[in-house]
Parts: C-alpha cells; sequence; structure tokens
C-alpha cells in the first residue's frame, strides 16, 4: 500500500506537475496582459486535473476508494502497534513484580 501511494505521489509530481509548469513559466514569459496570465494558468491547471486523473469520476472515486482503504490500514497498523506495546508493558511489569515475589504465583496441585 505505500508502494502504491508513493508511485502515485511519484506520477503526479514528476509526471504532471514539473513537465506543466515548465511550460507554464514559457509561456507566462510571454504573455502582454492579465487576461493572457490568467488563461495560461487556468490552461495549466485544466492540463494537471486532466493527467493527474481528476476529471474522469470512475477513476477519481477508484482512486478515493484506494487512499482510504491504505488509511483504514495504516490506522489498523498503529492501533495494533500501540496495543502490542502495551502488552510488551504489560508483561515486562509482571515479570518484575514477579521478580520481585509482589505476586504470590499459585502452586500446582500434587496431582499434576
Amino acid at each position: 500500500m505505500l508502494n502504491f501511494l508513493q508511485n502515485l505521489l511519484y506520477y503526479i509530481t514528476v509526471e504532471v506537475l514539473e513537465p506543466s509548469w515548465q511550460v507554464f513559466v514559457e509561456k507566462i514569459r510571454k504573455v502582454d496582459n492579465v487576461d493572457q496570465v490568467i488563461s495560461t494558468h487556468m490552461e495549466m491547471l485544466n492540463v494537471c486535473m486532466k493527467e493527474s486523473m481528476l476529471t474522469d469520476p470512475d477513476l477519481l472515486q477508484t482512486g478515493t476508494k484506494l487512499i482510504k482503504l491504505c488509511e483504514t490500514f495504516a490506522h489498523f497498523v498503529l492501533v495494533c502497534g500501540y496495543k502490542l506495546l502495551d502488552l510488551e508493558i504489560c508483561n515486562k511489569s509482571l515479570r518484575s513484580c514477579l521478580n520481585r515475589k509482589c505476586i504470590a504465583m499459585p502452586r500446582r496441585p500434587k496431582w499434576v
């Protein structure tokens, strides 16, 4: 899941935003008025949206579901990590208490 997110981030930043920004900067140097700046900017935004798969509702919905699934999994792993850490702390304190004879261990019956 981490691989998916890293690849998505790489694709959007390196394959979409960087080239679009370079084209935008080249075009901006040639503008004469504010209207051309606005239209050039809108053109860049439209290209970025289209190439980032944000204009197709089906792709956007699928991408959103995948990202939410990754977020849910990350939260699950985090919670499991905290629970394991708590369990480890409890085990350590129980062991130290047993070593100091804070808690008497029950004796096995003779027939066992």
